[in-house]
């Protein structure tokens, strides 16, 4: 039997100077750009004009009657129900913002009362919370009992450093002691405080 293929011939004759008919294999890679193009752009058009003729009409309307809603809560309240409402409104709104910035001390209150010894009185406490200090003062029947206070606020997870300042002894009826001036730095963050 004989061998089609080597008998068969084009009926196209070849290209001078080229050896046969071949197709490229990326013939169809500028139709699909076309195509694809075409789509993406038929796709755009239609949301467009979705958006310009159907969303935004249904906005329009929608401000149109929160406009009549408002204008008919403005005409039915007087001059000074207007103000007052307005002012009460302006007070919730200055009330939530202070305290959501607000400064959480309650952690310094109960360390206070866990780190101050028995015979220890605070005489007067300062603090800066934005750089996280506290200073204290007061009063103590030794210097066993301020130095076992300071040790007790090293010893705090919360603190990371106690400094004396100073301490000196007193005399006088019914006042004989210490007196006493300590300066804690406490970690950052540990008073919350807001930076807004």
């Amino acid at each position: 039997m004989a061998d089609i293929s080597s008998s068969y011939s084009s009926p196209i004759p070849p290209r001078p100077g080229s050896r046969g008919v071949s197709l490229n294999a990326d013939a169809g890679f500028p139709w699909r750009m076309l195509v694809a193009s075409v789509v993406v752009f038929v796709l755009t058009l239609l949301i467009y004009l979705g958006m310009a003729f159907g969303f935004e009409p249904y906005l329009k309307g929608q401000v149109t009657a929160q406009t009549a809603q408002l204008n008919q809560l403005t005409s039915s309240m007087d001059q000074t129900q207007q103000q007052a409402s307005l002012n009460f409104y302006s007070q919730l709104y200055n009330i939530s913002k202070l305290t959501a910035s607000r400064v959480d001390v309650l952690p310094l209150f109960s360390s206070l009362e866990a780190h101050t010894p028995d015979g220890v009185r605070l005489t007067g406490a300062q603090a800066d919370l934005t750089r996280g200090q506290v200073e204290l003062a007061g009063t103590a029947p030794s210097f066993d009992a301020v130095i076992a206070s300071a040790a007790s606020w090293r010893g705090d997870q919360n603190v990371t450093n106690v400094v004396l300042e100073n301490m000196k002894t007193t005399s006088g009826p019914g006042a004989a002691g210490v007196t006493f001036s300590m300066r804690i730095v406490f970690a950052s963050g540990v008073f919350n405080i807001a930076t807004n």
